[in-house]
């Protein structure tokens, strides 16, 4: 049943069935003037470019080069030259003032592609699988360290997006703690199965396959769409067909593939939505929790979500928690679906 605001546009509070968050889908509001925000410009010459040539550039030599050995590099990750996390002796958490802190331990590291004017959507898949070695391969190393919790590897795009540098780059970083949203994630990924028997982001999954109104992309191994519950304008997410909690498990037969839907996504979006700002991001499973009883490959999924920065958060969405989505997700699909 959808319920219809007095305005005759769609309003409909929708809940997902893995964080428990709530979601209002308010159609109508997307017809206001501006609604949606172009992207603003964050050009920057080569010859302002701190990541045209790094090293000349002060950042540290390279922790990864591709091809390994080779003065012609397509990919070399730097450490952060501001991080928000640096190395260190592991801390525990402790109290002060009535409240846990913690040291600010953990990597961050600077993923550089060699093309200062090449991003994503106009990567070959076998470009973009490159990439996505690396990131895999960082982080299994920085996952050999003591201290982390949790790796977030993610890529910003634009000004709005986050991108303070133009040059195409993504970013990741270990922290010693495990976020609240990947927390929510797991805990509830954890009593949906416990409820029901299955994994939560296999029923998704299937649900749209069977559907088939928000699928994006589809190959033997990967599906993207928008989510019925999205909680941004022309959300996207890519689900692996088959059970894995951790990214960094991903084999080297599935890269290609994986880049080819990342790819396929990212360029619709462009098109369809006149080269917005986004971020994407890998959800994966923490790295050392675990409940004693499951698996994570039994409930949990890793995922990729990709977030178009086309509109913002006011003060309904900071006072609530609730946040509202202008785009319904089966108009959405249809318009990047052209």
């Amino acid at each position: 049943m959808t319920y219809t605001a007095s305005n005759g546009m769609e309003s409909e509070f929708r809940r997902e069935i893995v964080s428990g968050d709530w979601v209002l889908i308010a159609a109508g509001r997307g017809m206001r003037p501006h609604a949606v925000k172009p992207r603003e410009s964050n050009y920057q010459s080569p010859a302002d470019c701190p990541f045209e040539d790094p090293q000349k550039s002060g950042n540290s030599e390279a922790v990864m080069v591709v091809p390994e050995g080779s003065n012609e590099w397509r990919i070399q990750v730097v450490k952060n030259k501001y991080p928000a996390v640096v190395p260190g002796a592991c801390g525990p958490i402790m109290e002060r003032e009535g409240f846990e802190v913690t040291a600010g331990v953990g990597f961050h590291e600077i993923i550089v592609m060699r093309d200062h004017d090449k991003f994503f959507p106009s990567f070959s898949p076998e470009e973009t699988a490159q990439v996505l070695q690396v990131y895999r391969d960082r982080y299994r190393q920085i996952a050999l360290e003591p201290c982390g919790q949790y790796i977030m590897i993610f890529h910003n795009y634009g000004h709005r997006g986050g991108a303070s540098v133009y040059h195409p780059h993504s970013q990741i970083i270990s922290v010693p703690i495990i976020p609240p949203d990947v927390m929510r994630s797991v805990k509830g990924s954890y009593d949906y199965f416990k409820k029901n028997g299955r994994e939560a982001h296999a029923v998704m999954v299937e649900y749209e396959l069977a559907n088939k109104k928000r699928i994006l992309f589809e190959n033997e191994q990967f599906v993207a769409f928008c989510p019925f519950v999205s909680k941004q304008p022309y959300e996207m997410r890519i689900y692996p067909k088959f059970s894995s909690a951790h990214f960094d498990h991903i084999e080297d037969q599935s890269l290609v593939p994986l880049g080819e839907a990342l790819n396929t996504v990212l360029k619709k979006m462009r098109d369809a939505l006149d080269d917005p700002a986004y971020n994407f991001f890998i959800h994966t499973a923490p790295l050392h929790f675990e409940h004693s009883d499951l698996s994570f490959d039994q409930y949990y999924r890793w995922h990729i979500e990709v977030i178009p920065r086309v509109s913002f958060d006011a003060g309904f969405e900071a006072g609530t928690g609730i946040k509202i989505n202008i785009i319904d997700p089966d108009v959405a699909a249809q318009t990047l679906n052209g």
